[in-house]
């Protein structure tokens, strides 16, 4: 778990698995070293970690801070390597999920040694891969963040596009301090805007916030 300039970072609570890739990536034509991180929560917190990478494959599931949350939480910080995502699951929904959070690409925990070099080549050399099973069923989303923006009003106060990141974060499990990590902010802010939440939504809890909340279509 050293720190290397130029390193692809693989982000991966399995350290089987995070072992295993690091021997496979070896393979690469232009091999770079590897560093590995079982928490993304730790890469976050030390910005060096990343900036140093050229490349970032992170698992989506993981305990803690996840790689959904991992993802979102990059969109806010500028310069940052490509991110490809792998996954024991594979379905549509979080395939178009990390997508549209900026995954570069989505390959399959159970790919072949050689799809997933291919998968891992492709974005390391600025392209966007997915496995060939949905390529042509899944859309590359358009990056506007302008779009796809929910928002609702309740008693002159207004759920926005940061509430509802917080909302998600919330909906995912994660303490005040990881969400203030993940949307670069203050804890105390966090709690301002799930104050903010709370009243706008008349309920007095994160259940009970996040159940208003999905059944408005929030989330």
């Amino acid at each position: 778990m050293t720190q290397t300039a130029s390193s692809t970072l693989i982000i991966d609570d399995h350290q089987l698995f995070a072992d295993g890739l690091e021997l496979l990536l070896t393979q690469l034509p232009d091999a770079n070293p590897v560093d590995k991180f079982n928490d993304a929560q730790q890469v976050l917190e030390n910005p060096a970690v990343w900036q140093n990478a050229n490349l970032i494959i992170i698992d989506l599931h993981m305990p803690g801070l996840n790689g959904f949350a991992f993802l979102q939480a990059m969109q806010d910080r500028d310069g940052h390597p490509p991110i490809a995502v792998i996954s024991g699951a594979e379905s549509r929904a979080e395939i178009d999920r990390a997508l549209g959070l900026g995954a570069m690409g989505f390959i399959p925990k159970d790919c072949s040694a050689e799809e997933m070099l291919t998968g891992v080549n492709t974005v390391l050399k600025g392209g966007r891969y997915l496995p060939p099973q949905w390529v042509g069923k899944v859309d590359w989303p358009v990056q506007d963040q302008a779009l796809n923006k929910p928002r609702y009003h309740s008693d002159g106060e207004t759920i926005g596009p940061r509430q509802i990141e917080v909302l998600k974060l919330l909906q995912q499990g994660l303490r005040n301090k990881q969400i203030a990590l993940v949307l670069g902010v203050s804890v105390s802010t966090v709690k301002s805007h799930t104050q903010l939440i709370y009243r706008c939504l008349h309920v007095g809890n994160r259940t009970a916030a996040i159940r208003a909340a999905t059944e408005l279509g929030l989330l």
